[in-house]
């Protein structure tokens, strides 16, 4: 009787076994397929690929940033966001999570969400394992910072653009702070003066 349970024990184990040996060749297949379709941009098959690998392994932390990388391309935002927070939360190597904590900030960038995309680089740059890229880390916040600027200046609104200006002076640096500070004032002055407002545009073009 004994002899008999240890065989169905036994039994069960190599079944268990030859289980996940199938699942993770399954898993790297597909893998394998999505990035196929990823190089010929057929980004709506590759994230079918991506998915069906998903459901065999959820916590898979490079697979979390191909799907990431993939929504990107498809436009959907809102899922490439959770992807790329779910890869960050795993074992990713700090090479790989460099670049996905760029991704996640550069789509925060995109949607015009300063505060999701401050927060980001900040904790960014407390991140231990990114020790070795704070250089990179510190020069990509500066071009984002950039955008947000050169965008509120665009969309007119100068008091935004002088504001977030001002309040990360040191971000940018003397000498990029004043080419942005000078960027600002004369796309104002421009304006005042296609409004026909040209005292306003005296008076700053004094204090300029």
């Amino acid at each position: 009787m004994k002899n008999h349970i240890f065989k169905i024990f036994v039994l069960g184990i190599t079944l268990l076994l030859l289980s996940s040996k199938v699942e993770g060749n399954n898993l790297a297949a597909l893998i394998k397929s999505g990035d196929a379709y990823m190089a010929k941009r057929n980004f709506a098959q590759a994230a079918i690929e991506y998915q069906k690998a998903y459901k065999l392994d959820s916590k898979n932390g490079n697979l979390l940033y191909k799907l990431g990388k993939v929504y990107v391309q498809l436009k959907e935002l809102g899922a490439a966001k959770v992807y790329f927070q779910s890869a960050l939360k795993t074992n990713l190597n700090p090479a790989s999570k460099v670049i996905c904590y760029q991704d996640l900030i550069s789509i925060y960038t995109r949607v015009f969400d300063f505060v999701n995309m401050e927060a980001t680089v900040n904790f960014a740059l407390k991140d231990p394992s990114m020790a070795k890229f704070q250089k990179r880390l510190i020069m990509f916040r500066v071009s984002q910072y950039k955008t947000f600027v050169s965008a509120f200046t665009a969309q007119k609104k100068y008091a935004q653009a002088t504001k977030l200006l001002e309040a990360n002076k040191d971000v940018f640096g003397p000498t990029q702070y004043q080419q942005f500070l000078s960027r600002i004032n004369i796309a104002q002055v421009q304006n005042f003066i296609r409004e026909r407002k040209y005292q306003e545009a005296e008076k700053l073009l004094h204090r300029i």
